[in-house]
C-alpha cells in the first residue's frame, strides 16, 4: 500500500509579515514608513535676572531718635477722623459706621483713653468744601465756604444746617489736634492745614479759615 509523501503547509502571507514585524521590532529597527530620529540636546539653564542688593529696612534706623514705644499718640490730644469720598457720619447710615462697619472705631479708641471725634462732610463735595466743614466741626460755629468761593461756584456761603458746637473749640497752636484721613479724607486734611497756614487771597476778607497765619494749621498734625 503506497502512501503519499507528507508535506508541510506553507505559511500564509499574513503570518510571515507578522513574524517579520516582530523580529524587526525586537532589534530596534523602525517599523513605521518614515521614522526619524530627533537629536536630544542638553537643556541650557536661563540665567537669573539681575536684581538689586536687598535694602535693610529697620524702623530703628529710619524712625526719630525717641524709642518706638514712646511715639504713641498722646491720648489727651483730640483725634479727628476724616472720611473719604462717598463717606458718611456716625448717624447717617442706620447704624453702619464708616469707621468700623458693624464695629465702632471711635468708641473702641475712646475705651482706650483717646479723645476721638468723627467728622461728617459732603460725600461728593470738593476738598475745599469738605475742609471748611471739618474746620467748623472742630472749632464750632456755622460752616463758611468763603464769599469769593461761593460766588464763583454758585452756592451759598454758609449753611444753617451745618452749625456745630465744636469738637474742640480751643484748637490753636497750644492746643493741637491730630487729623486722621482715609482716602480722600487725607487730601481734605492737607487742604485744611494749607488754608490755615497760608489762607486764600480771594477769600481772605471772609476771615476764619481763609485768613491764614496759623502756623502748622493750628498745630494740626
Amino acid at each position: 500500500m503506497s502512501h503519499a509523501p507528507h508535506r508541510t503547509a506553507p505559511r500564509t502571507p499574513v503570518l510571515a509579515a507578522l513574524s517579520a514585524a516582530l523580529l524587526l521590532g525586537s532589534c530596534g529597527a523602525p517599523t513605521g514608513p518614515a521614522a526619524t530620529t530627533v537629536p536630544v540636546t542638553a537643556a541650557v539653564p536661563t540665567p537669573p535676572e539681575a536684581t538689586a542688593a536687598p535694602t535693610r529696612t529697620d524702623l530703628h534706623d529710619t524712625a526719630p531718635p525717641a524709642p518706638l514705644n514712646a511715639q504713641a499718640l498722646d491720648r489727651s490730644t483730640p483725634l479727628i477722623l476724616v472720611h473719604g469720598l462717598g463717606g458718611f457720619g456716625r448717624d447717617e447710615a442706620l447704624g453702619l459706621r464708616y469707621w468700623g462697619g458693624l464695629n465702632d472705631v471711635q468708641q473702641d479708641l475712646r475705651g482706650q483713653g483717646y479723645a476721638v471725634y468723627t467728622a461728617s462732610m459732603g460725600p461728593v463735595s470738593s476738598n475745599w468744601d469738605r475742609a471748611a466743614e471739618t474746620f467748623a466741626q472742630i472749632k464750632g460755629g456755622c460752616v463758611d465756604y468763603g464769599a469769593a468761593h461761593a460766588a464763583t461756584h454758585g452756592h451759598a456761603r454758609t449753611d444753617p444746617a451745618k452749625c456745630y458746637p465744636g469738637f474742640y473749640p480751643q484748637w490753636d497752636a497750644q492746643h493741637p489736634v491730630n487729623l486722621l484721613g482715609h482716602s480722600m479724607g487725607g487730601q481734605t486734611a492737607r487742604l485744611l492745614v494749607k488754608l490755615l497756614d497760608d489762607g486764600d487771597a480771594a477769600n481772605r476778607a471772609s476771615g476764619g479759615l481763609f485768613a491764614g497765619g496759623a502756623p502748622g494749621g493750628c498745630a494740626a498734625s
